[in-house]
């Protein structure tokens, strides 16, 4: 049976590790990055492809969120060419972001308002974890929502509260 495909959005210094690591644990991977050079760190990588997020909704099982902030991922969700526009059933969302706490109840509620589970997980480790497979991740959301693809990157600390809290 095929491993499901994982998308990371946001490849600088912490997605870059965290894409690449989830592409060694032999995940199909999708990655999207609004600067291209960081696109192209990945070319010829086996097992990886450049999808947009819309795409991104339609063909993967988790979409790991690692860039700045809140906003960013606001922006990437919203409109006919957003993720939730797109989302496929039984999609999860992981915000590794520093996000706003009072944005991301925003945002998880908005999310499951169309069938999509919104993990809240803060990370610990820097880029040189995000390289070496060893981020600490503090997971708050739906316990139901779950899915194993991060310990191709990192270890994990589940505490299920809601999102933002």
């Amino acid at each position: 049976m095929p491993r499901a495909t994982l998308g990371v959005i946001g490849l600088g210094n912490m997605g870059r590790g965290i894409a690449r690591n989830i592409a060694r644990a032999r995940f199909q991977t999708a990655i999207w990055d609004i600067r291209p050079q960081a696109l192209r760190a990945f070319a010829g990588k086996r097992g990886v492809t450049v999808s947009e997020p819309a795409e991104m909704a339609r063909r993967c099982a988790v979409i790991f969120f690692v860039v700045p902030g809140s906003s960013e991922i606001d922006t990437t969700l919203r409109g006919r060419k957003g993720i939730l526009a797109h989302a496929r059933q039984g999609l999860v969302l992981y915000d590794l972001t520093t996000s706003h706490p009072a944005q991301t109840v925003r945002l998880a509620q908005r999310a499951a308002a169309e069938g999509v589970a919104y993990l809240d997980a803060g990370m610990s480790g820097g880029a040189t974890g995000a390289d070496a497979g060893t981020l600490t991740l503090m997971i708050g959301g739906d316990a139901r929502a779950f899915r194993l693809g991060v310990d191709g990157f990192g270890q994990h600390q589940v505490d299920f509260n809601p999102a933002g809290r």
